[in-house]
Formats: C-alpha cells, structure tokens, sequence
C-alpha cells in the first residue's frame, strides 16, 4: 500500500569547502537524502517497505534559523524530525543553537508532537541530550577524537532495535523456505549475532551518561555513550501513536540519537581530516590513527544495518 514518510531535516551546519568542491555536496542535504534513499531501497524486508516513498524538506537552522511550518508539525504532516551533524558544540552559548534546544525540548515533551519521531545524528543526539538532560549532559571527552570507523558494541536495547530490521524478512523466509530448519539456522544466527556494529565517528565531544528515560544503545572503548533509545509510555494509547507497541509486540521508538554518522562517506571522512589537519585542529598522530580508520570494515555499515535500523523506526516495525 502506497504510503509516504515526510521527514524534516534541520541542518544544523555546512559541509567543509573541500567537501562541497570535490564531493558536489553544497549542504548536508543530498547527503542524508542519499543515505535514507539508499537504505530504503536496500532494505532487507521487501515486504516491509513496498510502496513506501520518501519526502525530505530541508531547513537551515543555524545559518538562517528556519524552521518547519509549525501547523505542518502540529497537524502530523512530518513523519519525523531529523537533525544533522556539526562542527559546533552542543553547550555553546549560540543564540541559534539556544533556540533549536528549546524547539527540541518542546517537540519531546508537549504531548501535541507524540506522534512525532525525532532523529538525531552526532551534535543532532547531542542536541537531544542538552534538550532533556540539562546543560552538563554534553562535555568535552577527556580521551579525545574519535574519528573513523569504530566498532559499538550493543546492549540489549540495542540488539532489540538492530532486530527490528530482520523481523519481517525471517517470518516470510522461514514461511517460505522448504528445509525450514536449516533456514531458521541461517536467519537466528543472523539477527541474534548483532552483537555490534561499525559506523564512522567525527566527534570530540560526549555524553558522559545517558540523559533520564532513554536506553543505552551501545558503546565503544572511547565512548560510553555512543546511542540513545527512548520508547514512548507502556500506557501510551492515544490516537496519535496508535498505542505504545507495534504490532509485531515490539515497544515504539520514540526518540533515538546516534554519535556515529551512518550517513557518512569513507570520501566524505577523509576530507575532513585532511582540512582538520591542515588547519591544526588534529595533532598528526589523531589524523593517522583517523585516517587509518577511516575505511576501516568497508567504511562502517551506515548504509546497510544502521541505516535499516532508522527505517524500522520511521515505519515502526
């Protein structure tokens, strides 16, 4: 059945000069779009996803501090927000900055936008964090960079998400295979052995602790805090939502903020550590060891796991 997933992004920066030259990306916008769009078509659940379109409406916050048409928002015409990366930090006392909090705190918390989901990537999480957590719920990471492809492990909340994506696909597999018992083998040892995944990292900054009602996700040696997960209410049932569970028996997702960037190219990452090195922003062993990462496992799985793991919280499977 034919149905569209709107979602408005706010961009919450610019790509580097080197990166809109060489690479044709002006704004972060044909970046996500080619991500979402890549996942959607790549998604394992055909079943799931048919006749699902896709509508991103891009809105510069930082730079010109627009926003969603607030009726649009209100009325249930955005199926989700979504905000992007940045060089900037999530504590910096910016008056564009102070206000996209504010809009975030107002959209997770008035029950008007519940049924809203609200997607946020690297600053985009920490921006979340800030909205709910309060001003010391992002600091500066005393280990350091985290560039390249690092590796997460999850935790049950994060296996439960990763999960999701296989749910749909291992009923119409195992309905249809012939030798049933080899393959449930095949698709248990698929879905249970999401034990981590790999996504490229471009942050210096943290969350020292998951913000009150969210759910780790997962973490890595440099990064507790590499993903947070908040359900809504057990005893959500109102229209909007359509209740707290889908209908597989699985809980809704409400809000989930990732520190990696899955939408990030191995072409995008090395470009910006070259023109962090230049400029002196990485110290030469943090732009090798980045470097060295940075294509690491096929340059992460944003455009295969991860990014299925975002659809199944869009279409809440």
């Amino acid at each position: 059945m034919p149905r569209t997933i709107r979602i408005a992004l706010l961009l919450c920066d610019t790509p580097l000069p080197l990166v809109q030259q060489e690479l044709n990306y002006p704004t972060y916008t044909p970046v996500f779009l080619s991500h979402l769009q890549d996942t959607l078509d790549s998604y394992p659940d055909k079943k799931a996803v048919e006749g699902v379109q896709l509508e991103v409406d891009s809105f510069d916050v930082a730079g010109k501090q627009e926003y969603p048409d607030e009726k649009k928002v209100g009325e249930g015409w955005y199926d989700a927000v979504m905000m992007t990366g940045s060089a900037h930090s999530a504590y910096s006392p910016l008056p564009w900055l102070q206000r996209l909090i504010t809009y975030i705190h107002t959209l997770s918390t008035d029950p008007s936008y519940s049924h809203l989901k609200i997607i946020g990537i690297c600053f985009g999480m920490q921006v979340i964090a800030m909205a709910l957590g309060g001003p010391q719920a992002v600091v500066p990471n005393e280990k350091g960079w985290e560039i390249g492809v690092y590796e997460v492990g999850l935790t049950d909340a994060g296996r439960d998400w990763f999960g999701r994506v296989m749910a749909g696909d291992v009923d119409s597999r195992l309905k249809d295979a012939e030798d049933v018992e080899s393959a449930s083998e095949r698709v248990v040892e698929k879905v249970v052995g999401t034990e981590k995944i790999h996504i490229q990292q471009m942050h210096r900054d943290h969350l020292p602790q998951v913000p009150p009602n969210f759910e780790l996700l997962g973490s890595s040696p440099k990064c507790k805090v590499q993903g947070i997960v908040q359900y809504y209410p057990e005893d959500s049932s109102t229209e909007e939502t359509g209740g707290s569970r889908a209908g597989n028996g699985r809980r809704k997702i409400r809000i989930v903020g990732l520190q990696g960037h899955p939408e990030f190219t191995t072409a995008i990452v090395d470009r910006m550590i070259s023109v962090r090195s230049e400029s002196g922003v990485l110290d030469t062993p943090t732009a090798e060891e980045a470097r060295r990462r940075s294509s690491a496992q096929s340059g992460g799985e944003g455009r295969g796991v991860i990014g299925w793991g975002i659809w199944a919280v869009l279409l809440e499977l």
